[in-house]
């Protein structure tokens, strides 16, 4: 039997605040990517990159060996943050992207941000909850990874649940992406029939 494809889905955000850990997270996000890339021909992959000028999706629903690693030039922190313009953005271009496929993959939507929520002009947090909430109940897993913030109540504030955030502070940018990089690796393996257990994933119910 086939394995079953996974999509792994990273919001990044490329605010203004991003600027004093740049280069943290161009080497946090390259182990991630590199991590998953290992013995990754079943592992299908999502970028998209956002703040209130842009929010870009360079790859969408795409294999992983197709992504290349971020650089100085096309990572760029700027501007503001908006949020949740961006999850909903980037929960319709998947949408879109895995319309009409026969085999869905499983999938796991990682947000990274060290910014709260202040410049989204089409959706607003109740929107987003639901968003989130009808997607959880297809199965998809949601991971929070918010620096210098309450991760907890900000995730859970959108339907993330406590047990799929992650607190830490900018200097340990690139440790943090270490450590979801690991657990997204073990998400891959596993069959992972729950989406509130990100960091010990597995198939109880």
């Amino acid at each position: 039997m086939a394995s079953k494809k996974t999509l792994v889905i990273f919001l990044l955000d490329e605010t203004g605040s991003m600027e004093s850990y740049k280069e943290a997270t161009i080497n946090g996000f390259n182990e991630y990517l590199q991590s998953l890339k290992k013995d990754g021909k079943d592992t299908l992959f999502t970028l998209t990159r956002f703040n209130s000028d842009k929010i870009e999706t360079p790859y969408s629903a795409v294999p992983i060996s197709e992504v290349e690693e971020l650089t100085d030039e096309t990572y760029r922190p700027d501007a503001m943050t908006p949020l949740y313009d961006a999850i909903a953005k980037t929960v319709r271009k998947t949408e879109e992207a895995l319309k009409g496929k026969r085999s869905k993959p499983k999938i796991l939507f990682v947000i990274q941000t060290d910014g709260l929520e202040n410049a989204s002009r089409e959706h607003d947090r109740k929107a987003i909850f639901q968003m989130i909430e009808a997607k959880k109940a297809e199965k998809w897993m949601f991971v929070y990874l918010g620096a210098d913030q309450d991760a907890w109540d900000v995730g859970t504030s959108i339907g993330i649940p406590g047990s799929n955030t992650m607190n830490y502070t900018g200097a340990k940018t690139r440790e943090a992406f270490a450590v979801a990089a690991a657990a997204s690796v073990s998400y891959r393996a596993s069959p992972s029939k729950r989406t509130d257990k990100f960091w010990d994933s597995d198939d109880d119910e």
